[in-house]
């Protein structure tokens, strides 16, 4: 049963890197709009930290800092030569709150959340404002990642992988919707 586990989570691994590379796609295409299932409308950007790595074993990683690395020639050129989205710094805006995180594509998690300042000084409404807002960012974070995965075992996937393949082949930005 253990190794059953294993085995699956070892056969999904590139799911994270395909992930975060659909979002970069995604970000750029939309402008970092992004309509949620809820029917929420939130920006999402790559914020200043991004390290993408070739899937060959002992591989070098490129790690970008500063600035919007997505927007570097350099970043785009790890792409093209077929390195891998590892790890990204994301926000999330909904309106005037916003959350940074950052995404590791090996496992698929958010790590280092920074949540939205609270309203109040009291220690137990501060709290229960910040567990609110992170489940809110979590909620958020999985109607992306469902949009994803739903889209991913679609024929769509085909479609959205080809127009993948040339956006990073180009080495420009997408048109914009």
């Amino acid at each position: 049963m253990k190794n059953d586990i294993v085995e699956k989570i070892n056969h999904t691994q590139f799911l994270g890197t395909e992930f975060l590379t659909w979002l970069w796609y995604q970000e750029e295409k939309n402008q970092g709009k992004f309509q949620l299932e809820d029917g929420a409308e939130i920006e999402l950007w790559f914020e200043d930290k991004l390290s993408l790595a070739s899937v060959a074993a002992d591989s070098q990683e490129d790690i970008f800092k500063g600035g919007r690395p997505t927007s570097s020639v350099e970043a785009r050129a790890a792409l093209k030569l077929g390195k891998t989205v590892k790890n990204a710094k994301i926000s999330v805006i909904e309106g005037d709150v916003t959350w940074v995180f950052q995404v590791k594509a090996e496992p698929l998690m958010m790590t280092g959340i920074k949540l939205p300042a609270t309203s109040s000084s009291e220690l137990e409404i501060a709290f229960f404002e910040r567990m609110e807002s992170l489940e809110r960012l979590n909620q958020m974070y999985e109607q992306l990642l469902s949009r994803f995965l739903k889209l991913r075992l679609t024929d769509a996937w085909q479609d959205e992988i080809l127009a993948i393949q040339e956006w990073v082949k180009s080495g420009i930005q997408v048109p914009q919707v």
